[in-house]
């Protein structure tokens, strides 16, 4: 799992790299655990997330919505936006198809 920070004007940007498996969803809540403000998560480069993954996502999303900020998703792979669908994440989550009109809806 490959994450990278990065501060794109009022939004945190987390570039994530790899399979969100159980291993690489206990990476993923370890890098962005403790981020503060609005939160964009790239996930351009993970082609397949399980139900680790999944909770790992959710825990983001319920601490994005305690501090009352925004969390959106750009760039998702056909299958994770499958499972997302599926297990109706899509219900709940932003989600954008690039990063700029991601980054343009979050202000």
């Amino acid at each position: 799992m490959n994450i990278e920070k990065i501060t794109q004007g009022a939004v945190t940007v987390f570039a994530v790299g790899g399979r969100l498996d159980a291993p690489g969803a206990r990476q993923f809540r370890e890098a962005v655990s403790g981020a503060v403000g609005r939160i964009l998560l790239d996930v351009a480069d993970v082609d397949y997330i399980s139900s680790a993954g999944l909770r790992a996502l959710m825990e983001v999303q319920r601490d994005s919505a305690a501090q009352e900020e925004a969390l959106a998703l750009c760039n998702l792979h056909p299958h994770v936006r499958d499972v997302l669908k599926a297990s109706g994440f899509l219900g709940f989550l932003a989600v954008h198809e690039d990063r700029a009109s991601a980054l343009e809806s979050m202000g």
